[in-house]
């Protein structure tokens, strides 16, 4: 479970081109002090018959992630721009069986991106945001690729993040003019897409249509990726609980926040692939040393546990007669307290204290020591790399 203290306040907008719609600002109440918009915007919209408050919790993640402390600044979030959380509050429409209703909240959709921009016109123009960011759950992440296939539109967002969206399948399938809107999304172009899906736990949509397929986009432009694959996740997750569960709503917020310092639509792509993936992920060393490892081979792992929720740095080092700095690679794997109970448990998540970070280092010279640098973690366990491959009922190193 997640919790927070959420406000909203609501967008005054004389030119409203839908008034039954409408947009708000999600602030934390105690955390968010400023009493003005200057990071980076973030339009979240619901999905069928969904609520504009659904987006509290990763709203409020997002917030707490960032100050650390109410009107605080985290450590490691120097760099990083803060989230300016917007909402749109659809009426509540059923947005699933209608086809015009979509287009309606499209239409919307492009509106509130440039009513949105238009609330940072109190900063300088070289610290105004030119893009925002759309995040979405379920037939609100058709709504919002719809939004952007207007070319103007498409230029002011820089990406849209998707949650147990039916992406190549509608939800019900009697309207041509439905079809015909899937057929019109059918290629995505412009911003990048990402679709997170909760797999065969969600049973409102059916778990394959949330996929992109390479036909819908191409490695350089998105990826879809399964809760139940997410490192950290590892459980499926169903179509309400998404916008909620804790060790979602905390990747999507990091990915978030993380993406605020980014620029370049590559390393964007990169930071995803990093949070939601976990393909690539390399830590550079910092000074210092805590614990002394013993080298027994030149590949090793190092099994790490955590006092936080996430491993932001580790240092490893090599050391003999003088000490050089590794970069490891590493990936979250399960590590379940009780080893004889099922894991994850029937109808729950990955807690933070079920999983540890195995650090990869390879080494040159099968001598000396590591030195392992960290407050916040702890060694678990250190040996050999092995690779093992299953050929039928056989094991093989």
């Amino acid at each position: 479970m997640s919790w927070m203290s959420p406000s909203y306040h609501l967008l005054q907008w004389p030119e409203n081109p839908i008034s039954r719609y409408k947009v708000y600002l999600y602030r934390e109440q105690g955390w968010d002090t400023e009493h003005f918009v200057a990071g980076h915007p973030v339009i979240f919209i619901p999905g069928n018959a969904g609520s504009y408050q659904q987006v509290r919790s990763i709203a409020s993640s997002a917030a707490r992630q960032y100050h650390g402390e109410p009107g605080g600044r985290a450590h490691g979030m120097e760099a990083q721009k803060k989230l300016d959380l917007f909402t749109l509050d659809l009426n509540e429409d059923f947005s699933a069986f209608h086809a015009r209703t979509l287009k309606d909240q499209a239409t919307f959709i492009q509106h509130s991106i440039i009513r949105v921009l238009g609330e940072y016109d109190h900063l300088a123009l070289n610290q105004r945001p030119t893009q925002v960011t759309l995040l979405a759950h379920s037939m609100g992440g058709i709504s919002a690729r719809l939004a952007v296939k207007r070319e103007d539109v498409s230029s002011k967002v820089d990406m849209v993040l998707t949650m147990s969206t039916p992406h190549t399948i509608p939800p019900l399938t009697f309207q041509l003019e439905m079809e015909a809107i899937y057929q019109q999304i059918a290629k995505s172009t412009g911003p990048l897409l990402i679709s997170v899906c909760g797999g065969v736990s969600d049973s409102e949509i059916v778990s394959d249509s949330c996929a992109l397929s390479s036909t819908t986009i191409t490695e350089e432009d998105g990826f879809s990726v399964f809760t139940s694959n997410i490192p950290g996740v590892w459980t499926g997750v169903d179509h309400q609980a998404m916008v909620w569960c804790h060790q979602v709503r905390w990747l999507v917020a990091r990915v978030l926040l993380s993406m605020t310092k980014q620029e370049e639509r590559s390393r964007k792509l990169a930071v995803a692939r990093r949070w939601l993936i976990g393909s690539d992920q390399k830590f550079n060393p910092s000074s210092g040393i805590a614990q002394r490892i013993a080298v027994t081979s030149s590949n090793m792992t190092i099994l790490i546990q955590s006092q936080t929720e996430r491993v932001t740095e580790l240092s490893i080092q090599h050391c003999n007669e003088e000490c050089h700095n590794l970069t490891s690679k590493t990936e979250l794997i399960p590590f379940p307290k009780d080893p004889n109970a099922p894991f994850p448990l029937p109808g729950e998540g990955i807690k933070a204290g079920e999983v540890v970070i195995a650090a990869d280092v390879t080494l040159h010279q099968v001598d000396g020591f590591l030195a392992f640098n960290s407050k916040a973690q702890a060694v678990v366990d250190v040996g050999s790399h092995l690779d093992k491959v299953i050929l039928g009922s056989d094991w093989s190193e």
